[in-house]
């Protein structure tokens, strides 16, 4: 396992940064198509069941990738404590 360094093996933290940036670019796709959408007269159900199901799945992201980082945290936690 290595965090920001190039030895081989699974590089936790390049794998980390590659989702927050993944989510970050998510977020502001999400945030200029409801800019849009609120500058327009009217909207449609339709675009609004499709923004909806675009945040759905932005959530279902975020959630993931926030439980990834509690688990890292905790086995990072673990670890230092059983070597220290």
């Amino acid at each position: 396992m290595n965090i920001g360094n190039k030895a081989p093996g699974l590089d936790l933290g390049s794998m980390f940064q590659t989702g927050v940036n993944s989510i970050g670019d998510k977020g502001k796709e999400l945030q200029a198509r409801m800019e849009n959408l609120m500058s327009q007269d009217q909207v449609s159900p339709e675009d609004m069941m499709q923004i909806q199901f675009e945040m759905g799945q932005y959530n279902a992201a975020l959630e993931a990738l926030s439980s990834v980082t509690k688990s890292m945290t905790d086995m990072l936690k673990s670890l230092s404590q059983r070597t220290g």
